[in-house]
């Protein structure tokens, strides 16, 4: 099985989910797809994923909206209110999502643990057993 997912992601095959397409996650989600991924973005904001959908960004303002527009036209990139869906149509996923640090610096992980629990309880990912998440 991993040897199937390497040689996908070695010839961009692998259909790649990045849940949370804030600051973070959607530049990182505009990198793969322009370098020839294809990608869903999940986002639990409507109008962010309206705005993908039509090709354009809710970043504009700080200037990390560039090549939105064509790798959604070329049908590389899309986005989807729903984790089951976005789940369901990929090969792997990135969950970047908001790590605060708490009283003594250290990482505060509620949010990647609810990001990752949202996805193990919305979907029904054909052949898993387990969502193993690596925090990195």
């Amino acid at each position: 099985m991993h040897r199937v997912l390497e040689d996908m992601i070695k010839s961009k095959r692998a259909r790649l989910c990045v849940v949370d397409l804030g600051y973070a996650g959607f530049p990182t989600a505009t990198f793969f797809a322009e370098s020839g991924f294809p990608v869903i973005g999940r986002d639990f904001k409507e109008d962010v994923v309206k705005l993908l959908k039509m090709g354009n960004s809710q970043l504009k303002v700080f200037g990390i909206d560039g090549g939105v527009n064509p790798v959604v036209k070329n049908g590389r990139r899309t986005a989807s209110l729903h984790v089951a869906d976005a789940v369901r149509t990929s090969d792997t996923m990135l969950i970047i999502v908001l790590t605060p640090t708490g009283l003594g610096s250290e990482p505060d992980f509620q949010y990647v643990i609810s990001a990752g629990g949202s996805v193990n309880a919305d979907s029904n990912w054909v052949g898993a057993t387990s969502l193993a998440l690596v925090l990195a």
